[in-house]
């Protein structure tokens, strides 16, 4: 699992302005209504403007750099009493609250390495849904042709100005696919290019653990969940071979 304390305020800065999926989540979330439990919640990104919105929140996350980048936010925005934050590990997480939706962003279900793992976080989930509730899963779709691209080579994907320190961030990705272990392996390279010339460079590697549709499926399936939609991307678009993504919602049973 991706070690986030280590680059907490880089993935905040990187992803600060990123809300492609909060349409997706209000359309859920007003459906269903409150409370809401949202799995690797990192440093708020989708936790601060669900309580903006109105919702009661718990959000459940391992890193205590990622929540305290949380925190931070939900007192900025006078909201800290909406939402309650608990570092523990998501496998094994003891919550005495009931919710009417769960969820779990962008790729962040993909951190626990072994189908074993996944099993045991969707059982533990479980009891914390009330029956009929949305669990919203959202993957990476591992289309075949992209997967293949993952070949070893380093590749820029991202570069920006850090707010704080003005350096130039340079963000370069390593990637290798284990077809066989259905995992992706991917170094993180950043470079970081401070004003008065002085550099930085940090190594972060991380694996993901990808799912066939099927899989999920029957994952859900096993775990007490009924699988309700699969969809493509965040507008919702019907899922094909080459969609973006692959968004599971499931109701608990």
């Amino acid at each position: 699992m991706i070690d986030y304390d280590r680059i907490a305020h880089l993935y905040d800065t990187e992803f600060a302005t990123f809300a492609d999926d909060m349409p997706l989540l209000r359309y859920y979330a007003d459906q269903a209504g409150g409370p809401l439990l949202e799995l690797g919640c990192g440093n708020g990104r989708v936790t601060v403007p669900l309580a903006q919105a109105g919702f009661r929140l718990t959000g459940v996350d391992s890193s205590a750099g990622m929540l305290n980048l949380a925190r931070k936010r939900l007192a900025a925005a006078r909201l800290s009493e909406r939402v309650n934050l608990v570092q523990a590990d998501m496998r094994r997480v003891h919550l005495d609250e009931r919710f009417g939706m769960g969820f779990i962003q962008v790729n962040s279900f993909m951190h626990l390495e072994t189908s074993e793992d996944q099993r045991q976080a969707l059982l533990c989930w479980h009891p914390f849904l009330r029956p009929g509730s949305p669990l919203i899963l959202d993957l990476f779709n591992p289309d075949i042709a992209t997967l293949l691209e993952a070949d070893g080579r380093l590749m820029v994907d991202n570069q920006w100005r850090d707010p704080q320190s003005g350096a130039m961030v340079i963000k370069q990705l390593v990637r290798k696919i284990d077809l066989a272990n259905q995992i992706q392996e991917t170094i993180i390279v950043y470079d970081e290019v401070f004003p008065d010339g002085q550099t930085r460079r940090m190594l972060v590697p991380f694996n993901l653990r990808f799912l066939w549709r099927s899989e999920a499926e029957l994952l859900l399936e096993i775990c007490g969940y009924e699988l309700e939609m699969v969809y493509g991307s965040y507008d919702l678009d019907p899922y094909t071979s080459v969609s973006p993504r692959m968004i599971l919602i499931a109701r608990r049973t």
